[in-house]
């Protein structure tokens, strides 16, 4: 635990005095006091007066609070207040969130926020109630991981065929049923012959027998298949085999349903449209051991720095990764068919399990940038900040430099690993405690190095994280560069660990695999010096006596309870 509120006085001195100006200034926050919650988060306990109603709230600043927002929720854990509150009890989901936090954000704009909300929408007051509008923006990949538990995945070309009548040889392909997920891959005789077909091998998939029928979806009878396809003036074929998928065509819509037998009910799945399948993703010692890695991004570079971790002896990992894993993610990934419509964390976890039962992984099938609970994202942002190294293996810079800033706000290691498009080579940035500056200003050392021998830095892919989005331009670049990058960034993390890092080692290197750029050839590698640690700001506040005080009463009070 962090407890940052014990150290970083000057910030604690930022935060009450906003917080005591909006209450000096607005006549609808009354303080009552400072405290501790039982986990020693700092917190406010408050009351917001909107409508002439009382709202006794507690704003609650997370461990790792400023990188990450304070949340307010009601004292009373039964009181649910709006449509826009996690649950009965539960943090009010506010204008400030995950998706949109600026470290430079105090706790009185939270509070602020919760009054807006509270004013606005009038839940007890007398008078008009109304709802706020909601700004969630949904993504399927997100609709997928909170959805049906029956999802039936299409390539997009397939499902065009099917509408127009083309699709043969229709059939389907499941796994066992596992964590409450029956998913479904659909495919036909041309997707067998694409790059990456599916894997029909009974011994780790079941077929599925697939028919379409044209027709009316709503009011259909789904006692079972024979009065499913009765209302469609279909009959059910004599050699029919089950498991059926029985997909109904209405216009342009498709609507999927899953038949295990010929007398059970029939249930209707949720049809998931994948992009094309274009062929373009192509020993420790015992301290070791012990020592806990978190790496998020759990894609083609995670998942093999995942396995490789596990393959070299590390037994305790952290998996963050909001992604599902699709046919089109084959080429480079560590996976393989039978984790086809699982999210990645998990697949990757069950993966691992079978490399090293003994290994400890958990999987939190998250991404950092999707909106949620600011609770939750402190518990999770917790997790990562525990683990001895934290790896980036997004390919995304403001994710690297959020998780460069936590780590060396915890005193964490950090190690950044990204894959140049079109394979050209690889950049690993190092940030090690007391050794290597913030990999922000390795970054712009970088940059720096770049712009002195007038190159631009190549990029590492374009377009949205989640694979089951199709807007954007996938990274091209072979499971060589792939491999190679994972490897190279593998092997100083297991340095890491091992305390094997050389003294005299540049913290940044360019990884060349091919010709081009500042490279001449494959294998050209290019150590940046990015210059040295940064001093610890000084958090003593030894000439603010009060403050210390203060922050020691709210502790003392914590640990009496």
């Amino acid at each position: 635990m962090k407890a940052w509120w014990l150290v970083d006085l000057q910030r604690v001195a930022k935060e009450r005095a906003a917080v005591e100006d909006l209450a000096r200034s607005a006549s609808w926050l009354t303080i009552q006091r400072w405290t501790a919650s039982s986990g020693l988060l700092l917190t406010l306990e408050a009351t917001i007066t909107a409508h002439g109603f009382d709202y006794p709230v507690k704003l609650v600043y997370p461990d790792q609070f400023p990188l990450i927002p304070a949340w307010v929720l009601p004292q009373d854990t039964d009181a649910k207040w709006s449509k826009h509150q996690f649950g009965k009890g539960g943090s009010l989901c506010l204008e400030l969130r995950p998706d949109n936090w600026d470290p430079d954000a105090t706790g009185a704009e939270v509070l602020q926020s919760a009054y807006n909300l509270l004013e606005a929408e009038n839940p007890l007051g007398s008078g008009e109630h109304a709802v706020v509008p909601s700004d969630h923006r949904p993504n399927e990949a997100r609709a997928y991981a909170h959805g049906t538990a029956f999802p039936v995945l299409i390539r997009r070309a397939c499902l065009e065929r099917i509408r127009t009548e083309t699709a043969d040889g229709l059939s389907g392909i499941r796994a066992s049923f596992l964590d409450d997920l029956l998913p479904i891959f659909i495919y036909d005789r041309l997707d067998l012959t694409g790059p990456s077909p599916p894997s029909t091998s009974p011994s780790n998939r079941l077929p599925v027998a697939v028919m379409t029928v044209c027709g009316e979806i709503e009011g259909l009878d789904t006692s079972s298949p024979a009065q499913l396809l009765s209302g469609l003036s279909a009959t059910l074929p004599n050699d029919v085999k089950f498991p059926l998928i029985i997909i109904v065509v209405e216009d342009e819509e498709c609507v999927p349903f899953h038949c295990f037998d010929a007398d059970s009910n029939v249930y209707r799945g949720q049809l998931f449209v994948v992009p094309d399948d274009g062929g373009q993703r192509s020993g420790r010692t015992s301290a070791g051991t012990t020592k806990r890695v978190g790496i998020v991004g759990v894609g083609s570079v995670g998942s093999k720095v995942s396995e490789c971790l596990v393959r070299s002896g590390l037994r305790n990992l952290v998996l963050l990764d909001g992604d599902i894993f699709l046919p089109s993610n084959m080429e480079r990934h560590a996976l393989d068919w039978r984790d086809v419509g699982f999210a990645k964390v998990h697949a990757m976890k069950r993966r691992l399990a079978e490399i090293a039962p003994n290994a400890t992984v958990e999987a939190i099938d998250h991404n950092l940038n999707w909106q949620q609970s600011p609770r939750a994202y402190g518990k999770r942002i917790d997790v990562l900040a525990a683990c001895d190294v934290i790896v980036d293996a997004t390919g995304d810079i403001p994710t690297a430099l959020f998780l460069g800033a936590l780590a060396f706000a915890n005193q964490r290691s950090f190690v950044s690993i990204q894959v140049f498009e079109g394979g050209l080579g690889a950049v690993i940035g190092r940030s090690l405690p007391e050794r290597d500056p913030p990999f922000a200003f390795g970054l712009k050392a970088y940059r720096n190095y770049c712009d002195s021998r007038q190159v631009v830095p190549p990029i590492s892919g374009k377009g949205p994280y989640e694979s089951l989005e199709s807007d954007g331009e996938t990274l091209v670049a072979d499971d060589a560069a792939v491999s190679i990058a994972a490897a190279h960034g593998s092997r100083l993390v297991l340095d890491i660990i091992d305390g094997l890092v050389e003294q005299e080692s540049d913290a940044w290197l360019l990884l060349g695999f091919r010709r081009g750029w500042l490279f001449q050839r494959h294998g050209d590698i290019i150590s940046l010096n990015v210059g040295g640690p940064l001093p610890l700001p000084d958090q003593a506040a030894e000439s603010e006596p009060q403050l210390r005080e203060f922050v020691l009463d709210i502790l003392k009070r914590a640990t009496e309870k």
